[in-house]
């Protein structure tokens, strides 16, 4: 049975997603004149202003598909589109005050190990129907968000249309292997939001050699609902799920 772990401030910051959601009711895709979304980064319609808030979550035993249980933590990420540059769309990314990895050194997110105090900028830009990161003012993209892979390879926007897979705690109904996965789900409700339709991405090639596997939930006008890393290591990972 799913188990999830819910800490105070977690509750309270769940509750104002949920409250938010309620007011519409269970949205369904495609989002075009729902309100709550309109702010919402949606990678078929890039603007200034944009705002993703994301809460941190952990679990542990990825191998084993029986134990799907995972903790909330109380860390909001935001992501917030701030310029838009003839390179691309300008993103901040920063840890809200209250965000109990403020406090520690270090934060093993979903891209790996940065400090948490640090404010993160990287460009945004979508060619040819794919989503593509790219440096600002550093030399590589830094962030508690995205993973190693996708910087660099971007993701296709298109519908993936082959392979149902169902989204079971914080993994997905995918067996295990240290292969690269990809489907789609449907009806999934995350904090009272009803996502019609998803793709689904699990690269867990990486694993093959000591790496972290990625798991990407998405969606061209929901952008990034959740985004998962799992290490070979010690089968423990991390991720964000996609808050208001």
């Amino acid at each position: 049975m799913k188990q999830i772990i819910l800490y105070p401030l977690t509750i309270l910051l769940l509750a104002i997603g949920f409250s938010a959601c309620d007011q519409y009711g269970n949205l369904q895709m495609p989002f075009e004149g729902i309100n709550i979304i309109q702010n919402r980064i949606r990678f078929d319609s890039l603007e200034v202003g944009q705002t993703n808030k994301y809460v941190r979550l952990t679990g542990e035993n990825y191998y084993d598909s029986s134990v799907t249980n995972f903790t909330y933590h109380t860390d909001t990420l935001v992501l917030e589109i701030i310029a838009n540059t003839q390179d691309g769309f300008l993103v901040e990314e920063y840890l809200t005050e209250g965000s109990i990895a403020l406090s520690e050194d270090s934060l093993a997110g979903a891209s790996g190990i940065y400090s948490p105090q640090n404010v993160y900028q990287y460009l945004m830009q979508v060619t040819n129907d794919s989503l593509y990161l790219a440096p600002y003012s550093e030399t590589y993209v830094a962030s508690h968000f995205w993973g190693y892979q996708i910087p660099y390879n971007g993701i296709s926007l298109a519908p993936i249309t082959e392979t149902e897979v169902d989204i079971e705690g914080w993994k997905t109904s995918f067996d295990y292997c240290e292969c690269y996965n990809e489907g789609y789900t449907q009806d999934w409700n995350l904090f009272g939001v009803l996502y019609g339709y998803l793709n689904v991405i699990v690269d867990d090639i990486p694993m093959q050699l000591d790496g972290e596997g990625e798991t990407i939930v998405y969606g061209k006008e929901a952008g990034v609902v959740r985004i998962t890393s799992a290490g070979w290591w010690t089968q423990s990972g991390s991720g964000w799920d996609l808050l208001l």
